[in-house]
């Protein structure tokens, strides 16, 4: 298999700098600026709006060592707090960063699962947003967690999601409901930071990635939906995040976040890098292979410089 044609310039914004030091910059080091403040504070009212110096430290990272350390941090609680912000922003040409963890997938009719770790049990699960609706929470997930990955089995109708932090692999029904443990294996636990990463249901298992440990495991889907013993099918990929499939075979790409690569895995466990900073990777985080295309999101968590989404082509059978 060969990749061709990586196009980092589709959806890449201007990059603004170098990376920032690991402190509280001077125009934050009293908090929220009085205007910004104030602004909010009557979009939103005082509850909403954390704006002391010790919340901006606090919501500078959000369960991961990413140091972005935001301007203010609002609690939006539901589509019309959103709409507000993001209307404000619009009009004042500020930027937006969605700080608490989440991941999402669409189902085929639409409707859109995604994750939501907020430290909180209130609001840290699986949430559901079908067209035309408003999101609404599904499933309750442990609020000492950090649910990160989440795949469909289109087939069963039911949904995995990778608990980073507690090194599980929980199933919830995509009808909602309470969470099952499903996995819980060694393999899958964090070794210092975190675990249980990317996850996807593929060729009769969930395959999931640990990025502390480096591997990329496969765990058999039994006769009777259960948990088989895990299988480890790669090694030697420290930080590795999220992964997709390149075909109907094992063969997948993986994102090695800090390293700014990507790995094309082979079904044999070998691999090799195919993507790097030259391509425009900057901390991928997230990636998906659809229609011979593999899409490529970089966070620039640690070099704090050129956040983008990479499209590549991916060619079959090379």
């Amino acid at each position: 298999m060969a990749l061709l044609d990586p196009e980092p310039g589709k959806l890449r914004p201007r990059a603004t700098g170098g990376p920032a030091t690991d402190r509280v910059p001077d125009d934050r080091a009293s908090g929220t600026p009085d205007t910004l403040r104030n602004d909010l504070v009557r979009l939103l009212g005082e509850r909403k709006v954390l704006h002391s110096v010790s919340d901006l430290v606090k919501y500078a990272s959000d369960a991961s060592p990413y140091r972005f350390v935001p301007m203010v941090v609002v609690i939006a609680e539901n589509v019309g707090d959103v709409a507000a912000v993001l209307r404000y922003a619009r009009d004042n040409r500020r930027e937006i960063v969605f700080r608490a963890a989440g991941t999402s997938l669409h189902a085929q009719d639409g409707t859109l699962y995604f994750l939501y770790a907020t430290g909180t049990s209130d609001l840290t699960g699986v949430w559901r947003l079908r067209p035309g609706g408003t999101p609404g929470r599904i499933a309750a997930l442990p609020a000492n967690g950090l649910p990160n990955g989440l795949a469909l089995d289109r087939h069963t109708g039911l949904l995995y999601v990778a608990d980073s932090v507690l090194g599980t692999v929980w199933r919830v029904p995509v009808a909602g409901g309470t969470p099952t443990r499903w996995a819980a294996a060694p393999e899958l636990r964090p070794a210092g930071f975190l675990g249980a990463n990317g996850i996807k249901v593929h060729n009769g298992a969930v395959w999931v990635s640990n990025l502390d440990k480096g591997t990329v495991l496969r765990v058999p889907l039994t006769c009777h939906g259960g948990a088989g013993p895990v299988e480890t099918r790669a090694t030697a990929l420290v930080d590795v995040d999220d992964f997709g499939f390149t075909g109907a075979g094992d063969s997948l790409l993986a994102a090695i976040n800090k390293d700014n690569e990507v790995a094309l895995v082979r079904s044999d466990g070998t691999h090799s890098i195919v993507l790097t900073a030259a391509d425009g990777l900057e901390n991928p985080t997230s990636l998906a292979v659809r229609g011979g295309t593999a899409y490529i999101a970089s966070g620039a968590y640690f070099t704090n410089s050129d956040p983008n989404v990479l499209a590549v082509h991916v060619e079959h059978g090379k």
